[in-house]
């Protein structure tokens, strides 16, 4: 990637001095002045409080999850690696393994962007059978959560008009929008009346059509079974429906997380005032916190060290950082009554630890890291840096795209699992590879009022700028460029494989996956 020249101000320059200064032992001039004083000095007095008090809570998090390695009783450095997955996992997805299902699927989550950044990715997971609803008003409620946690009900009864079974079509909408609302909301209260139906029949085949597992749902229709109200071709058409809402599901999730990828991807662990936090400015603190700690772990003398004699540095590198940070970690010791002293030799082996082993294994975050300060040719958004260059509308618009196309395929796809049909499995067994016909405008139109309505209610970019308040308002050019930039790359994406999505992080396969619907994942189980 080619280098981005960056028109820096002073502050900045004056940051990247400071930086190499640190990085090569070169303190002379060095001064104490805070980098940032030219910033909070613009800031409101109820900016710089609020700005303070998040950093406040970020640094005593932070030491908190510190602290709680002293405590937490393990063996240095042997287990130091499995305990700081597990503090990444708990930060990351806010539960454990076991607890994803339930709170991803959760009936008192309030928003699908108040789920942790790393529920966002575990598309797989499916409804555990402690949360699976019972009776028609359960179930109706579950299918619209499922749909948008938010319960939109524009949202919802557009999503639902897509579907082949349904009585209206997209298009109705602009025509009669009220009607075809009704109507489109009427067919998805069939859709749970229904599964009513198949509950009270065949509690078994009402589980596993609920929980995502659709293949097993299509071998119990394909045996003898107690009798039914309900005719096997009717409930295939039942088990193809949920597919679909499951499929919608792995919408809400990808546009969730590309709105997080946008906001603050690291969630507690930074804090920012900025609308859109950039990869080049957590490079750039990071390789500030780097040094910092390549600093202290330089100064810091084991008791064995200092037996034998060392001496601190008669100079330490930003002095007035290190001072805060001491303060700090006296702080939270006297607060949750730690004894550090006590704790020496587990801290002697920490630092051991910390001497020999990389701050991380992540090559690609280790090259960055490596580069100099003013050397940024970096991606210019979270989502462009995770999905191979594209931005957050461009990314939601692929999953649309995918998800238009799971409604004309998923028929198919039953097809292929079903043990009574004679339709082969074919090799790839994810959706066939997208193609756009020309001469489908609908598509094109139907993929920009489900960008409109995903950016109104989940994505919120910054560039969401219309002053249209329905969908049925929105220019014709609104939302085309992301789709259509979503088109193409599809196009030359072609068939995705299954187990592509275990490449690095700047792998196509990798990317594909993560903005797909999956809907042979509930076809496999």
């Amino acid at each position: 990637m080619g280098e981005k020249r960056i028109n820096k101000s002073p502050s900045e320059i004056a940051r990247e001095a400071d930086y190499h200064k640190r990085q090569h032992g070169n303190q002379e001039g060095f001064s104490n002045k805070d980098p940032r004083q030219e910033k909070v000095a613009k800031e409101t007095p109820r900016e710089l409080k609020n700005r303070k008090n998040r950093e406040s809570k970020t640094r005593s998090a932070i030491m908190r999850t510190d602290l709680s390695l002293l405590g937490g009783s393990i063996s240095f450095p042997a287990n130091l690696n499995e305990y700081i997955e597990t503090l990444v996992l708990s930060e990351n997805c806010g539960v454990s393994n076991d607890d994803k299902a339930s709170a991803i699927f959760s009936p008192t989550l309030k928003a699908i962007t108040d789920l942790p950044i790393g529920l966002l990715t575990e598309k797989e997971c499916m409804l555990p059978r402690a949360l699976v609803p019972s009776g028609f008003s359960e179930i109706l409620r579950h299918c619209r959560r499922m749909i948008s946690v938010s319960g939109d009900k524009s949202y919802i009864a557009y999503a639902v008009a897509g579907w082949k079974t349904c009585s209206v079509d997209r298009a109705a909408f602009r025509k009669m929008q009220v009607t075809a609302q009704q109507n489109a909301l009427r067919h998805l209260d069939a859709h749970a009346r229904a599964l009513a139906q198949i509950e009270a029949d065949h509690p078994k085949l009402f589980e596993a059509i609920l929980c995502g597992r659709h293949k097993t749902a299509l071998d119990l229709l394909s045996q003898r079974t107690p009798e039914s109200v309900l005719k096997p071709h009717h409930i295939r058409a039942v088990i193809a429906e949920h597919g679909l809402i499951y499929c919608l599901h792995d919408l809400q999730l990808i546009a969730a997380r590309a709105h997080a990828a946008e906001a603050n991807p690291f969630e507690s662990l930074a804090s920012s005032t900025m609308i859109q936090m950039k990869p080049e400015n957590i490079a750039n603190q990071s390789r500030r916190q780097a040094a910092t700690l390549n600093s202290l772990l330089a100064q810091y003398a084991t008791l064995s060290e200092e037996l034998g004699g060392k001496l601190p540095p008669e100079e330490i590198p930003d002095r007035e950082s290190l001072r805060s940070l001491a303060n700090q970690v006296r702080y939270e010791a006297k607060k949750t009554g730690t004894n550090l002293l006590s704790h020496r030799s587990q801290i002697d082996d920490l630092i051991r630890f910390m001497r020999n082993n990389p701050v991380s294994k992540n090559l690609t975050y280790l090259a960055i890291l490596h580069q100099p300060v003013s050397r940024n040719g970096m991606a210019t958004s979270f989502n462009a840096f995770w999905f191979s260059g594209l931005s957050a509308t461009q990314t939601v618009s692929v999953a649309i795209l995918r998800y238009l196309q799971a409604e004309k395929t998923i028929k198919m796809l039953i097809e292929e699992r079903d043990p009574r049909s004679v339709r082969p499995l074919r090799e790839h067994t994810a959706m066939p590879a997208y193609e756009l016909s020309p001469k489908a405008p609908d598509t094109f139109r139907e993929a920009q009022d489900l960008l409109f309505m995903l950016r109104q209610n989940i994505l919120h970019d910054k560039d969401f700028t219309t002053n249209e308040e329905s969908v049925w308002e929105r220019s014709d050019r609104e939302g085309r460029p992301p789709i259509k930039k979503a088109a193409e790359v599809l196009k030359e994406w072609g068939q995705r494989e299954i187990g592509a999505d275990k490449g690095s992080l700047d792998d196509a396969g990798r990317t594909y996956y993560l903005l797909d619907v999956i809907p042979e994942h509930r076809l496999a189980y």
